[in-house]
């Protein structure tokens, strides 16, 4: 399939941040495809601090989508509440809320964290962007540094 450039032009319109359109792809059978056409900048995310009852990081979305978040210690082991792979439970790790600006690292997540040790978090996002992030527990402290 190959959709030319005038339309996405067209869908794209005058660039505002946000979906600026959908397409809807229907086939034989199965389930019809829904393209979202989305105009987005850098995602910006800043420091936090809070407690193992979860940290709120604030971000600045800029239009774009969090994909998923990788996590693991300086040695590359994963870190987290799943041991056999580094990218965490959507929603029940992290949470990413469009409308208040931030992702939330829950408690199940903080609580599987080694006290002490810095955990290194790589956020991708639906454009393709990823951003590192670095958060620390210290009992019931933590810290997270953009």
């Amino acid at each position: 399939m190959t959709i030319k450039a005038k339309f996405i032009k067209r869908i794209l319109g005058d660039r505002e941040i946000g979906t600026s359109g959908q397409l809807k792809i229907y086939f034989s059978d199965g389930m019809p495809w829904k393209l979202n056409f989305i105009n987005s900048e850098d995602v910006v995310i800043e420091d936090a601090t809070g407690t193992n009852a979860g940290l709120t990081i604030p971000t600045a979305f800029n239009g774009d989508r969090l994909s998923m978040m990788e996590s693991v210690y300086a040695d590359g082991t994963a870190a987290g509440s799943i041991d056999w792979t580094t990218f965490l439970g959507f929603w029940e790790d992290f949470r990413p809320d469009y409308e208040s600006g931030t992702i939330l690292l829950t408690k199940l997540y903080l609580d599987c964290l080694k006290d002490g040790e810095p955990v290194f978090l790589t956020f991708h996002f639906w454009s393709g962007q990823t951003i590192e992030y670095t958060v620390t527990r210290d009992g019931t402290a933590v810290t997270g540094t953009a």
